[in-house]
């Protein structure tokens, strides 16, 4: 198996920072802890990996999803960023290869710029 190009996790703070901060409030009611403990594990297990001829999307903390596109079958790479988001230096990568509906959505990624370069760089996309 090939190195990865790219490998990242939404990020725990930058992602949702609004969340962070309630779950942080709500510490002293014990149910912060699991707010930031659910959050953590939630980002944990999100992973998007660019390789050399395919992107892998996983996720799922309990229950795992896989999806894997071959980078020739993309169609489309779509980004957002709020406005706290470009501060914080995060966004939300799309990826679509057929349809209407993005195949990979992920949310809170840090740097999706680079992301979004490489996966238009080795696709036809």
């Amino acid at each position: 198996m090939s190195e990865p190009l790219y490998q990242a996790s939404p990020t725990f703070f930058r992602a949702s920072p609004g969340f962070f901060l309630l779950s942080v409030l709500l510490i002293p009611l014990v149910i912060g802890i699991f707010m930031l403990l659910y959050r953590y594990l939630a980002c944990k297990t999100t992973k998007l990996t660019l390789m050399e001829g395919e992107v892998l999307f996983e996720e799922g903390i309990f229950n795992k999803s896989e999806t894997e596109l071959r980078l020739d079958s993309i169609r489309t790479v779509k980004l957002h960023k709020t406005l706290g988001e470009r501060i914080f230096g995060v966004g939300t990568l799309e990826i679509y290869s057929a349809g209407d509906r993005p195949e990979i959505t992920i949310h809170g990624i840090p740097d999706p710029d680079a992301a979004q370069d490489l996966i238009r760089e080795h696709s036809d996309a």
